[in-house]
């Protein structure tokens, strides 16, 4: 006998699997938490945050962030790069407000890059907006993927620890070295294929 499972039936148990849950209507926080998930470990000494109200708090604040994305249409890559460091700049304070702990742009790159990258990739209930501003999103910075990229092109790391980039230019300056080398390809889209053929 073949199997009678559905591509749906698949994508629920990855989504279950990955994210804790395959309610669609639950898929936007889920990437959201499972993009803190991937940064948090940097957190030292905040302890058990994330169980907390106030992270309930900041929690919301992301979700603002991905509502932007899905309803405001960036005019140009300067516009989107504009925004991002206001979002990275206010998510530092509000961190530092309910959270009492001095997060870095390399932290607060992380958590919103990856969660506009986990929900394209998810793919569900995607605003047609959401789907226009994607060729302006920045790729996550982390260690793998800058030495996929200094082996692919060459580009030298940045000079500290991703987690701990403290100067928003540095940051920048390395997403616009990565956007010039992959040109004419979306960053998000080389950087997809980037992590695919990395030994992660």
């Amino acid at each position: 006998m073949k199997s009678i499972l559905t591509l749906p039936d698949l994508n629920n148990f990855w989504f279950r699997l990955y994210f804790k849950t395959s309610n669609k209507k639950e898929m936007q926080l889920a990437a959201i938490n499972r993009a803190y998930r991937d940064f948090s470990r940097t957190l030292h000494g905040i302890g058990e945050f994330k169980s907390t109200q106030k992270y309930t708090i900041l929690l919301n604040f992301m979700k603002e962030i991905i509502n932007d994305v899905n309803c405001k249409k960036f005019s140009d890559q300067i516009d989107f790069d504009k925004w991002h460091k206001e979002k990275c700049d206010f998510l530092k304070e509000m961190f530092k407000e309910h959270a009492k702990y001095d997060l870095y742009y390399g932290q607060a790159q992380k958590w919103i890059n990856m969660s506009l990258k986990y929900i394209f990739a998810i793919g569900l209930n995607l605003t047609l907006i959401f789907e226009e501003n994607y060729e302006f999103f920045h790729i996550p910075i982390d260690d793998l993927i800058q030495d996929e990229i200094f082996l692919k092109y060459k580009i030298s790391r940045i000079p500290q620890n991703w987690s701990r980039i403290d100067k928003y230019q540095d940051y920048l300056d390395y997403q616009i070295k990565f956007r010039n080398a992959c040109l004419p390809e979306i960053p998000l889209d080389k950087e997809f294929k980037l992590y695919n053929i990395s030994k992660n």
